[in-house]
């Protein structure tokens, strides 16, 4: 109760703080466009958003890049703290975990995270230490924040990159699904300093006393960077290439769990194969010793 009080008291405090500051630069805007000789209804408003919307992006923490993602579901997450645990998930998920990840509830050392399906905008409710490790965002700041601020935090760099993947990703979250469906995403995401890393994300749903959730864990491709990096061109070569590496990915979380060696190894093993096949175009130059 007492946590649940002191959230809602700094959500109605940060939210007094913000509709001030808010007031005061929507009045320090007026003067501006008055100054500027600013008339026509369509340019000032416009002008007005952008101004706005710059301002909210650096003044709060509901931004992060060009991402909104307010913390919307702490009530989920003292729920989860206190009815669901960790330990119930694990088990819930244990035989995905044994055999994709060569893990086990009573030892899963992985980047993993849990979501809840139920809450407004997909909050998550836990994030392990691999994940803070892997991500640099702690769970102070992630816990109850859709995790796409692990998105690309420019718009434009986000939608050539991951757009398609987006999409599937977003269905998979919103529609609801039985226990045990599983999606695969290979995903352009940025660290917490806006470090680009390869993400081979395995989603599954399940749930406990009825309440539906999400299970994620994150599969880094950390192997020959240099030549992974030249797809960050976003031409129409890099484009195609992208797609060509996504789908030599789709299923590598069953040939994992077929041949027993893990999804980091199988994943990995299969980036080889794709980096045989790209073009000399987009082999990385060789500076003269």
């Amino acid at each position: 109760h007492d946590a649940t009080m002191a959230i809602m008291e700094f959500d109605e405090m940060s939210m007094y703080m913000f509709m001030e500051g808010l007031g005061a630069r929507v009045e320090a805007l007026r003067r501006q466009l008055r100054e500027a000789g600013i008339e026509c209804v369509s340019e000032a408003a416009e002008t007005t958003s952008k101004k706005i919307m710059q301002w909210m992006k650096t003044s709060s923490d509901e931004y992060e890049g060009d991402h909104l993602v307010p913390r919307v579901g702490m009530k989920q997450v003292l729920l989860f703290e206190s009815d669901v645990t960790w330990k119930r998930c694990l088990q819930a998920v244990d035989s995905r975990l044994c055999k994709t990840y060569n893990a086990s509830s009573e030892d899963c050392k992985v980047a993993c995270a849990v979501a809840d399906v139920s809450g407004q905008d997909c909050p998550l409710v836990f994030i392990s230490e691999e994940f803070e490790t892997l991500t640099g965002y702690v769970r102070d700041w992630a816990l109850g924040r859709n995790c796409r601020f692990l998105q690309p935090n420019d718009r434009p760099v986000n939608k050539v990159l991951n757009d398609v993947e987006v999409k599937r990703m977003r269905d998979f979250c919103v529609e609801q699904q039985p226990p045990g469906t599983v999606i695969v995403n290979i995903l352009v995401n940025e660290s917490h300093n806006v470090f680009p890393f390869w993400n081979v994300l395995l989603m599954e749903h399940f749930n406990i006393d009825g309440r539906p959730y999400i299970f994620g864990v994150q599969t880094n491709l950390d192997k020959e960077k240099k030549r992974l990096c030249e797809l960050f061109a976003m031409n129409e070569t890099c484009v195609r290439e992208l797609k060509r590496l996504r789908h030599e990915l789709q299923n590598v979380h069953i040939e994992a769990a077929d041949d027993g060696v893990g999804l980091y190894e199988a994943a990995n093993k299969k980036l080889m194969k794709f980096l045989n096949g790209m073009p000399a175009s987009l082999l990385p130059l060789e500076l003269p010793s």
